[in-house]
């Protein structure tokens, strides 16, 4: 009986050691990598608060030095993948998302993301945040000419219950172009013009700068249509000028400039002759130095310069001496993707 009750204790000593150890590692597991908070699954602030709320009150005074030495790391960022994207690369990536999507708005916020960074951007970024505009105005200015059309319909049958409601929908309309103008302008005149250091990205933002100065003259009144017309000559003009001495004249940016700045002329200015003047120009000094033309910007080059033609061919329909604007004949694959000086 002595024999097996010393075995006994023995046993009983030995069990008592394990579950020390085993109580050791635990709270050693539990304090790995983050302090107390992270052990009971709540904030470090909840137990510094007060020691009575922690739920491992048990185990603070043994690994308090332990504790306080480690950083406290969340539980649900312990597992997390770290993103090798940076903020820039993780816009540019939405607003590609994006426009596959055909979410323009959406399009818009991540590259004015990027526009506010102050940094120079690539042509990718530029083209992206060019496509993100156009698109969101582009709709607002198809809408406002349909909206236009019908009211001008209905003015002609007299019926004013239905003009009011069609003047309040175009009132509307107005206010989102308004909106949407203020947005890139501004972005334009306080982050990426005064960022552009290359010759081509001052051109196209310059360009865009006018553009949007035009839009607002296609549908603004009195006083604000003359000043939006004056800040659009004065931002084409100071485009043209980098273009005349930086760029090639068949380069795109520089033809697409032309042919925007020439419909300025003929739809803000009212002054076709001008118009026809700065596209056979551009059309005429392009036409003598195409075979310097790259593979590249082939396509984008001679398509902007038939538009130039059908411009052309359009605004002098109705006047004198026709063939003395138009040039020589230059083909174009009428399959390519066109442009729209618009």
């Amino acid at each position: 009986m002595g024999r097996r009750t010393k075995g006994k204790k023995k046993k009983m000593k030995e069990k008592k050691k394990m579950k020390k150890k085993k109580k050791k590692k635990f709270s050693a597991r539990w304090f790995k990598g983050g302090g107390c908070g992270e052990a009971a699954g709540v904030d470090a602030e909840e137990y510094t608060a007060g020691r009575d709320s922690c739920r491992v009150r048990p185990y603070c005074a043994k690994v308090l030095v332990l504790c306080q030495k480690l950083p406290y790391i969340p539980i649900y960022r312990r597992h997390q993948r770290v993103s090798t994207m940076t903020e820039r690369e993780d816009n540019v990536y939405r607003a590609k998302l994006a426009e596959q999507a055909e979410r323009y708005d959406e399009m818009v916020e991540a590259m004015k993301m990027v526009a506010s960074m102050d940094v120079e951007l690539t042509v990718e970024e530029r083209n992206l945040l060019s496509v993100a505009y156009k698109n969101v105005i582009g709709a607002r200015r198809a809408s406002w000419r349909i909206i236009s059309s019908i009211e001008q319909k209905e003015e002609n049958k007299g019926g004013e219950e239905k003009l009011e409601m069609i003047r309040n929908y175009r009132t509307q309309v107005e206010k989102e172009l308004k909106d949407i103008c203020s947005d890139i302008l501004g972005l334009l005149d306080k982050h990426l013009i005064p960022t552009a250091s290359a010759g081509e990205s001052r051109v196209f933002f310059y360009k865009m700068k006018g553009d949007y100065h035009r839009y607002l003259a296609e549908f603004a009144t009195s006083n604000d249509r003359k000043a939006a017309a004056e800040n659009s000559l004065v931002a084409y003009k100071a485009a043209s000028d980098i273009a005349m001495t930086e760029l090639p004249p068949t380069h795109p940016i520089r033809l697409g400039l032309a042919l925007n700045f020439s419909v300025f002329y003929y739809e803000i200015l009212n002054s076709p002759e001008r118009a026809c003047r700065l596209a056979k120009a551009a059309f005429d000094d392009a036409i003598a130095e195409l075979d310097t033309l790259s593979e590249e910007s082939y396509k984008d080059s001679t398509l902007i310069m038939q538009l130039l033609r059908d411009n052309l061919t359009l605004w002098t329909s109705d006047m004198q001496g026709e063939s003395e604007f138009l040039g020589n004949v230059i083909y174009v694959n009428p399959y390519d993707r066109a442009h729209k000086g618009n």
